[in-house]
């Protein structure tokens, strides 16, 4: 009977504790009040803008009396804008189009060790290792979840489907 007493006393503290936690959890979050802000109102009176780009001064350059040389101010003359250079055309680059290639996985070999390469080019299926090339294509790198392929000297990046 002693340990029943306890047992219901520490229950009873327990929900009591639980019941502060989360009223005050609900009565935080409960409030509907907006929090007061000042309103910011910008004085713009008196302010006048000043367009510094037609200012020009000259600079009246004197020589540091601290250090051991003399300084020989020189004057630059403005230059006149010197014509465009003429560009060569822009060679436009052939554009490749490229077979229909997927890449659908690969299997480890395990007497050489190599990851052979599952890919379909135009519908068709082929197992192929990395540096071969087949249809004028060439499988340079595996790396799992994506292919590197070489075509006409264009490099691509094929992931799984």
């Amino acid at each position: 009977m002693k340990n029943k007493k306890a047992v219901y006393l520490l229950i009873g503290c327990v929900t009591i504790v639980w019941g502060l936690i989360i009223y005050r959890i609900y009565s935080s979050l409960a409030t509907d009040e907006e929090p007061i802000l000042p309103k910011y109102q910008p004085k713009l009176n008196g302010i006048t803008v000043v367009d510094h780009t037609e200012d020009k001064h000259e600079l009246h350059l004197q020589r540091d009396p601290f250090s051991s040389y003399n300084f020989i101010a020189t004057v630059y003359n403005e230059t006149s804008p010197q014509p465009a250079k003429t560009t060569k055309p822009i060679v436009a680059k052939p554009i490749i189009q490229w077979p229909t290639i997927s890449y659908r996985g690969y299997i480890n070999n395990r007497k050489s060790r190599q990851k052979i390469t599952i890919i379909s080019i135009n519908a068709k299926e082929l197992m192929i290792t990395e540096g071969s090339k087949h249809q004028g294509i060439q499988l340079l790198k595996n790396m799992g979840d994506s292919i590197k392929i070489l075509f006409n000297h264009e490099t691509k990046y094929i992931s799984i489907k």
